[in-house]
């Protein structure tokens, strides 16, 4: 129950651009439970607000590696090792995500993100 709440908490100040106080609750539920997959999920996305793509990535990966079926996770791995022009683990991740996800709200903005890395590392291939 304490757990539910801070981690609804942390979103509500994350919807709110409330970033600060979004990580404080993020460390709160870390603390309770280190092994949160959505609460480094969380942290992935305010690091990704924050603009420090690094800690973003370290977060992703925790939070898939806790918990493989998380759509989000592997969506911000995609994103951010795109960012960072790491484009094959960029699709597997976004090949991940659609699998777990076909039907999310960005998946026909990443089948097309895909398509495009997609054209980009056959070009890059003598």
């Amino acid at each position: 129950p304490k757990q539910v709440a801070l981690l609804e908490a942390a979103e509500r100040s994350y919807r709110y651009g409330r970033l600060t106080e979004a990580d404080a609750r993020v460390d709160e539920l870390l603390e309770l439970n280190a092994e949160h997959a959505r609460a480094h999920l969380l942290r992935s996305n305010i690091r990704l607000e924050q603009g420090n793509l690094p800690a973003a990535l370290v977060a992703a990966k925790q939070a898939a590696n806790l918990d493989e079926t998380l759509p989000e996770s592997h969506l911000n791995i995609g994103v951010i090792q795109q960012e960072l022009g790491v484009h094959e683990e960029a699709l597997d991740a976004y090949r991940r995500f659609l699998e777990l996800a076909p039907k999310h709200k960005y998946a026909r903005s990443i089948r097309q993100q895909v398509a495009t890395l997609e054209r980009k590392l056959e070009k890059a291939t003598p």
